[in-house]
């Protein structure tokens, strides 16, 4: 199987870089299959086979003073490099798809956490729902297609269910992509405006 070098860079939401921090290729049951850490510049540079990867983690001080940064469907392109920044919000489970041929648009799902809500949250009770994601609106989302900006035109907030009582809040957002060519990555930022933190996760297609 051919090799392919990846590259990126880990920062705060200040830009300021982050060494140390954990970047790791996981399988479909979330097992590390190749890993490496951040330089004191925040980069980091990996070989690693030309597939498909469910999931990366890229985090430094997980669960102590950040959240992770998730890429989902990874798909690795000779040239791919990643501009990560994490703070105190993650992105989870993402799904995205084209609404074609119906309109030019795209539907994209995401479970949010805070950090802070979570360590206020401590041991929830038992099938009781877990609130710890931000009130997020269409101002507090970002969204890139192939790295260009792209409209958010629409929010829905549903939950995601564990147990017939127990759930979590999940978004599912509507973003036009009147104007684009085929959509082959997705990035979306969120901030928080109750905590001041933020967020940012990755989906491909293909």
């Amino acid at each position: 199987m051919e090799n392919i070098t990846v590259t990126g860079q880990l920062c705060d939401f200040n830009g300021q870089p982050l060494a140390g921090g954990d970047v790791r290729f996981y399988d479909e049951n979330f097992e590390t299959r190749h890993a490496t850490q951040t330089d004191v510049d925040g980069k980091f540079e990996i070989s690693i086979p030309k597939k498909i990867y469910p999931s990366i983690f890229i985090c430094k001080s997980y669960k102590d003073k950040f959240l992770e940064y998730w890429h989902w469907n990874f798909n690795p392109q000779h040239g791919t490099h990643l501009n990560v920044q994490i703070d105190g919000l993650e992105l989870y489970g993402m799904k995205a798809w084209e609404m074609a041929p119906t309109y030019p648009g795209m539907m994209i799902f995401f479970r949010p956490m805070s950090l802070q809500k979570f360590k206020a949250l401590g041991s929830p009770e038992k099938d009781q729902p877990v609130l710890i994601a931000p009130e997020l609106k269409i101002s507090d989302i970002t969204v890139e297609l192939n790295g260009k900006k792209a409209p958010v035109i629409g929010i829905n907030k549903v939950k995601e269910h564990t147990s017939p009582q127990a759930y979590l809040d999940a978004y599912l957002i509507n973003v036009s992509t009147e104007g684009f060519e085929k959509v082959k990555r997705i990035l979306v930022s969120i901030a928080d405006q109750q905590t001041q933190e933020k967020g940012m996760a990755g989906f491909d297609l293909y």
